[in-house]
């Protein structure tokens, strides 16, 4: 085991991109239960994941286990919510939560969501700066009527300058953004 660890170091510092984690196909509790909830037809479910580009460090553990990003599942089923976190390592229980800020918003905002947009960062001097290897939220939602993804880039909505005197321009209108609250509210619930 400790081989393959060693391999997955390698791959990872010369590619510089995530290669376990990123694709849910990794994880069968997860797809198998997102799979459960769609087909008992919840009133909405929310794929979240945090991807963390770059040079990731492995540590050592008692149970041998490299895990990059963690999966989440939040829903809302007969009025209640819920959220489990799954990750190569381990499936946390359901949690039943008494309320969620972040389930809340997105069931009541999801046209707004989905037309929702974070603008590229740009300047005076500079049309749109791009990044390639960049921090992303990602969230699928589901529900009867809206089925989306939405993947949002960090660099574009935190970047206040691009370079001295050079502020982005867009940045105020992204960081009033729904999708902003969004990921606060995400983040508060997710560790």
């Amino acid at each position: 085991m400790m081989r393959l660890k060693s391999i997955t170091l390698i791959c990872v510092l010369i590619s510089q991109c995530p290669i376990i984690g990123y694709a849910q196909r990794f994880l069968p509790e997860y797809n198998l239960k997102r799979d459960n909830l769609l087909s008992n037809k919840v009133e909405l479910i929310i794929e979240y994941e945090f991807l963390q580009q770059g040079i990731i460090f492995i540590q050592e553990n008692v149970e041998d286990c490299f895990s990059y990003s963690p999966l989440y599942l939040f829903w809302i089923e007969n009025g209640n919510f819920y959220k489990q976190k799954f990750t190569e390592c381990q499936t946390s229980p359901i949690m039943k939560l008494t309320y969620s800020d972040f389930l809340d918003l997105a069931s009541k905002n999801l046209i707004k969501i989905k037309n929702a947009k974070i603008l590229a960062a740009k300047s005076n001097n500079v049309t749109e700066v791009y990044v390639s290897h960049d921090d992303e939220w990602i969230f699928k939602f589901h529900s009867d009527n809206n089925n989306f993804e939405k993947v949002i880039s960090d660099f574009s909505l935190n970047t206040r300058m691009l370079e001295e005197n050079e502020p982005n321009l867009n940045y105020w209108v992204n960081q009033n953004s729904i999708l902003k609250k969004l990921i606060d509210l995400v983040s508060a619930e997710t560790d």
